[in-house]
């Protein structure tokens, strides 16, 4: 694992980033040549998988070694990627993520229709609908989603 400690630089600004780009590409609704799945996630991705910009974050990034049974605890805006698995005595390697929220956590709808915009506009399929079921209501407290009803105590840890 790869990361860059937020201290050094904060992935906070991807967020921001990939929340100004509906509006802007409702503004080229009309030209066929940039209203494309191909143009939003050339957009969306090269800001931060462009070749000179991942070797300015390699160059930063910090690089751990973990043994079976490690872990490592971040939160969602430490800039991260798995590394290479280079030869040696295994094949393959798994990893597990168990994302952690605050029971104070509320959703927020704009956040999520902006994140399904090419879902809407460009039938992408994604990778899951989590975000838009979670919740109904803007502002609700997520830990109160329908999806917790059933086991919400066993899910809270103190």
């Amino acid at each position: 694992m790869k990361y860059i400690s937020k201290s050094t630089l904060s992935g906070r600004f991807i967020y921001d980033y990939i929340n100004l780009l509906p509006n802007f590409l409702d503004s080229l609704k009309e030209d066929k040549t940039k209203f494309s799945y191909e143009y939003f996630n050339k957009i969306k991705n090269d800001i931060i998988n462009a070749k000179e910009i991942s070797e300015l974050l390699d160059f930063n990034s910090q690089e751990d070694f973990f043994d079976i049974g490690d872990m490592i605890l971040f939160d969602k805006d430490v800039l991260h990627r798995s590394v290479r698995l280079e030869e040696g005595p295994i094949d393959t390697r798994l990893a597990f993520a168990l994302r952690f929220i605050s029971t104070q956590s509320h959703y927020d709808l704009n956040r999520v229709k902006k994140l399904k915009y090419a879902k809407d506009n460009f039938d992408y399929q994604g990778s899951s609908d989590f975000n838009e079921i979670v919740c109904k209501n803007d502002n609700e407290k997520i830990i109160d989603s329908w999806m917790f009803k059933k086991d919400r105590d066993k899910r809270i840890i103190f």
